[in-house]
Formats: C-alpha cells, sequence, structure tokens
C-alpha cells in the first residue's frame, strides 16, 4: 500500500510516521522546495521526497492521500486524485481511524473558545483517573501522534477546526460540542454557508448514544439538527437539559435532575465569554460521566492557556494580561469585555 501525504507541516509529519509504522510505502509532497528540519522530523522512517512540484504522475500507484488542513478538499489535485479513485482524507481521520476502538472522543469546534475549552475539558477528564485522556487535535499535537498508544476506555480530548473537519468520512466524536459560529475563514471556504456546513460535520456521524452540546445564545448554533441527544449551555438564561448560571450558581441538569457545581464567579478563568466555555465543558463532562466534584475542582483550579487573557504580571497598580491569540475582532472584544476595571488595549496590527 501506498500513501501520499500532501503537505509537510506538523500533522503531516505526523501522519508520514503513523503510515510507515503501519506498513504502507510514504510519499511526501509539499509546494516548498526546502522544508527545515524536515529530513530530522522524519528520520527513522522510509520515504520518497517529492517537494517542489505536485506532477500527476505522482498520483501513480496511490492508495491513500493525507491532506494538510490549508488545502480545501476541492482543489484540482485533490479531485483528480478522487476520480481516479484514491481516498482522500485528513489528519484527523487518519488519527481516529488508528486509534484504539472503545477510546472514546470527545471533540470541541467553534470560531472562538475552542482552545481554552478543549483544555479545559482536558484538564477535567485527566483529574477524573478513569484511563489516560489525550488532548490532542487543532490545539497543536496532532490525533496521529498518539493514536497508538491508546487504549479501550481511553478518552481523546480534541481541538476539531473547521479547515480539519472537512476531509472527515469515519470520524465520531461521543460528546461533541460546539460553541459558537461567527464570520471567519471565508477566503478559504468560498462562502459563510460553506464555512458552517463545515463546522457542523462535528456531529455528522453521532448516533442517539451521543451528545451534542450547543450554544443556547447562538442562533446559528442552536437551531443544530443532530440524531444525537441535545445538551444546551446558556449564561443568559436557563435550559431544559444543560448547564446554566441560576442565582449566581453554575447548574447542570439532564432528564430532569439538577446537580449543583460552583458559584460563576469561582471559575479560575474570567470573562463572559470564558463562562461560556465553562459551560460547554461542563456538559461534555457530566454527560460522559465525570464525577460532580472532580468537575468542580478543575473549574476552579484551572487558570487558562497561554496567550488567551493570561495574566502577565502587576506593576505600580496596573494588571497586564497577554490575549495576542485574539486573532480575530470577536474574540478582542470579548477579551476587553471580560475586563472589569478600566482598561487600555494594545492592539498590534500585521500584514
Amino acid at each position: 500500500k501506498t500513501a501520499l501525504i500532501v503537505g509537510m507541516a506538523k500533522s503531516g509529519i505526523s501522519s508520514a510516521k503513523l503510515l510507515y509504522r503501519n506498513g504502507y510505502n510514504v510519499i511526501i509532497n509539499d509546494m516548498k522546495p526546502v522544508i527545515p528540519g524536515l529530513e530530522e522530523a522524519l528520520s527513522g522512517i522510509e520515504y520518497t521526497d517529492n517537494l517542489g512540484e505536485a506532477p500527476e504522475t505522482l498520483l501513480d500507484g496511490v492508495d491513500l492521500m493525507i491532506i494538510s488542513p490549508v488545502i480545501p478538499i476541492f482543489a484540482p489535485f485533490v479531485r483528480k486524485a478522487q476520480s481516479r479513485g484514491i481516498e482522500v482524507i485528513g489528519e484527523v481521520e487518519l488519527g481516529y481511524r488508528y486509534c484504539s476502538r472503545g477510546t472514546h472522543f470527545v471533540c470541541i469546534g467553534g470560531t472562538n473558545g475552542k482552545t481554552t475549552t478543549t483544555a479545559l475539558t482536558g484538564e477535567i477528564f485527566k483529574a477524573n483517573g478513569e484511563g489516560q485522556t489525550f488532548v490532542l487535535g487543532n490545539i497543536g499535537i496532532p490525533i496521529t501522534e498518539h493514536a497508538s498508544e491508546t487504549r479501550p476506555g481511553d478518552t481523546v480530548v480534541a481541538e476539531t477546526a473547521a479547515l480539519q473537519l472537512e476531509s472527515i468520512r469515519d470520524f465520531h466524536a461521543d460528546a461533541a460540542g460546539l460553541l459558537n459560529i461567527t464570520e471567519d475563514h471565508i477566503n478559504r471556504f468560498g462562502s459563510m454557508e460553506a464555512y458552517i456546513a463545515a463546522k457542523m460535520r462535528i456531529f455528522e456521524n453521532q448516533t442517539e448514544r451521543d451528545f451534542a452540546v450547543l450554544n443556547a445564545d447562538d442562533p446559528i448554533v442552536s437551531a443544530t439538527e443532530t440524531k444525537a441527544k441535545k445538551l444546551y449551555f446558556s449564561r443568559l438564561h436557563e435550559v431544559r437539559d444543560g448547564a446554566f448560571v441560576r442565582s449566581g450558581i453554575i447548574i447542570f441538569r439532564m432528564n430532569g435532575v439538577e446537580t449543583q457545581l460552583i458559584p460563576a464567579n469561582e471559575l479560575g478563568i474570567i470573562g463572559a465569554h470564558n463562562l461560556e466555555n465553562a459551560l460547554c465543558a461542563v456538559c461534555l463532562a457530566m454527560s460522559m460521566g465525570v464525577k460532580p466534584d472532580v468537575v468542580c475542582n478543575v473549574l476552579k483550579s484551572f487558570k487558562g492557556v497561554e496567550h488567551r487573557i493570561e495574566y502577565t504580571r502587576c506593576l505600580n497598580g496596573i494588571t497586564f494580561y497577554n490575549d495576542s491569540k485574539g486573532t480575530n475582532p470577536e474574540s478582542t472584544v470579548k477579551a476587553v469585555e471580560a475586563m472589569t476595571k478600566p482598561t487600555v488595549l494594545m492592539l498590534g496590527v500585521g500584514n
């Protein structure tokens, strides 16, 4: 069997290693003729190097093509491969296929808040202590990097971006949360409708046994159609099943049973948007059977992730936060709104 890896960034390197270890002949391809550090990153495996061009003959004898998230599924070279009967998938799908059967997948999507919610959810599952928890995906560690290490009963908490979901086929989340959808990556997808459709694929292969966690305050997300059991979260009002705030207390309710968790002002992360992130994490964890006391402890102790309203220092009575990961207007506005004192925004703009 022969696999062609198109795009040799982190996910491409990880995919090449996984496929080589599983008996594939590996061909690597990238339009960059030289990629610093690539040879060292692929040390220990054998591969055919084809960098700097993508001739049609590159497809000869190929059984499987793995494409980088930045390559559209509708790109001419991809379409040509599909017309020749070559299966084309992305790294997320590949990683899913090589995880042990019986591995639980808990996935988080959305335009903003994915990384914080993924990290928080991962910490909750780690603290629960049932099997091993892997925090993977768009958060910075490819699923393929640890797929072979998973065992039945383990949990993969995965941040999934629209660019990654575009190329799934069998990928299936036991519990999936969608935080919000606002305009982003339109140049890549061509339209807002195509971007929304890619985001919604996080629920695509779910069944009635699975959970879909939806933001009741987002008009696009709340209207999601899915076969899975729906849990909603809202910071503005109560929901029938899901997570909300009543009299300042975070509540989780499912099948008519309410569990009081912690006062919202005891969360370790600040801001209204982070309350939404926490409510989503609560739904994901509680739906998968995590113990309430574990959820409460982590909600209090989790202090966020680097470069996302990250406390830096206090100097001469002024508190500094680093929010350099705020890469679109909506996320920056939410960071400013999270401040409780007069605030100065130092905003850098580059090409």
